[in-house]
């Protein structure tokens, strides 16, 4: 009789593992697609600046132009491949959705503060 019990919990045991491995799968995946969502709406936001930045330099004197527009593109460059690295991401399990994140994270911020210095630059 209790080899009958010491079989059933093992039995519970193994199902609320699996619920939680279940639970946990399932918020890794609505992290995912939240985070996804949130980058892909700053992304947007990049290319509406990086737009109006591209406007604005029209008024610019003409010697600073093309200076504007080489510094403008390499920006609209990296927002592009931020971009493709966010839409290419394969989801590979939490720890390397945790490393991409942080990475991903450093290059949004990075590319932000650039436009950031680029529009106050372009003010003075």
């Amino acid at each position: 009789n209790t080899s009958k019990n010491a079989s059933s919990d093992s039995g519970i045991q193994a199902s609320d593992t699996n619920a939680a491995l279940k639970k946990e799968e399932e918020e890794y995946q609505k992290d995912l697609e939240n985070y996804k969502k949130e980058k892909e709406e700053a992304i947007a936001a990049n290319e509406k600046t990086i737009a109006a930045l591209k406007s604005k330099i029209k008024l610019e004197k003409k010697e600073m132009h093309l200076e504007y527009e080489k510094k403008i593109a390499v920006l609209e460059q990296k927002n592009q491949a931020i971009k493709v690295k966010l839409s290419e991401y394969k989801s590979e399990g939490k720890d390397k959705w945790e490393s991409f994140k942080r990475e991903f994270n450093h290059d949004m911020e990075e590319l932000g503060n650039a436009l950031k210095e680029f529009a106050t630059d372009n003010e003075k």
